[in-house]
C-alpha cells in the first residue's frame, strides 16, 4: 500500500513523491551500509523515524480507492495494527532493543578496584538504568547527562591514565565479539590483556569482555 501511495505521489508532484519515498527507504539502507561498513547499528526501533512516511503513503493510496473499497482498507489498517501490537511489546521488554544490559550486568563478578570501559559511551544510560548497588568503577565518566550533541557522554581521553592503578576493567560494547573498536586498542595500551568474552547472543546484542593486567597474569 505505501509503495502505491508512492507512486501516486510521485505521478503527482515528483519532488514531494520522492522526498516523502526518500524518507521511508533511506533509513534502512543507511543502517545497513553503516553496520556492514563500520560498525553494528541496526535495530529495529530506529525505523521508527519511517512510520509517519509510511502512513501518509498508505492515506494517499487508500484516498485513490473507489468509495466502496475504502471500508476494505480501512479493515486492513486495523488487521496490521493488531498483528503488529505483539511486537510493540516485544520491543519494551528488557532485551526488545537486542541490548540485555540485565544479562550483562550479571556477567560481571565483581572484585574490589574493578573499573569499566564502554565501547561506545551511550551504553551508559541503559547501565545507569538497571544499575545496581555493585557496578565497576566508571574511571572514563566525566558527567551523568549525555552531550548536547549526542546520545554520547563526554570521556576522558587517556584510558591509560584513567586505568592507573587498576589489575581488572570490563570492557562492554555493542556489536559481536570479533568487533575492534578503539576503546578496544586503549585498553591494551594500557598495559591488559583480555581474558575471556561474553556475547548475549543477539544481533548486534552486547559483549562484556573482561581484561586483567599483564603484569598480574
Amino acid at each position: 500500500m505505501a509503495l502505491a501511495g508512492a507512486f501516486v505521489l510521485i505521478r503527482r508532484d515528483t519532488r514531494w513523491g520522492l522526498a516523502v519515498t526518500g524518507w521511508l527507504l533511506l533509513p534502512p539502507v543507511l543502517l545497513l551500509a553503516v553496520s556492514h561498513l563500520v560498525t553494528p547499528v541496526y535495530v529495529d526501533r530506529y525505523l521508527f523515524v519511517t512510520a509517519p512516511a509510511l502512513a501518509l503513503l498508505a492515506a494517499i493510496a487508500v484516498a485513490e480507492l473507489p468509495r466502496l473499497a475504502v471500508p476494505a482498507a480501512v479493515a486492513l489498517a486495523v488487521g496490521a495494527a493488531a498483528l503488529a501490537f505483539p511486537q510493540h511489546l516485544d520491543v519494551r521488554e528488557r532485551n526488545g532493543r537486542f541490548e540485555d544490559v540485565p544479562w550483562a550486568i550479571g556477567r560481571m563478578k565483581l572484585e574490589a578496584g574493578d573499573a569499566i570501559v564502554y565501547g561506545q559511551s551511550s551504553l551508559r544510560t541503559g547501565f545507569d538504568y538497571y544499575a545496581t548497588n555493585a557496578m565497576p568503577d566508571d574511571v572514563l565518566r566525566l558527567g551523568d547527562a549525555p552531550a548536547a550533541d549526542s546520545f554520547g557522554y563526554p570521556e576522558r581521553a587517556d584510558v591509560s591514565v584513567a586505568l592507573r592503578g587498576r589489575d581488572r576493567v570490563w570492557l562492554v560494547w555493542r556489536g559481536a565479539k570479533s568487533a575492534d573498536l578503539p576503546q578496544h586498542g586503549r585498553v591494551r595500551q594500557a598495559g591488559f590483556a583480555l581474558v575471556r568474552a561474553w556475547h548475549s547472543a543477539d544481533i548486534p546484542g552486547l559483549t562484556v569482555a573482561l581484561y586483567t593486567r599483564k603484569e598480574r597474569r
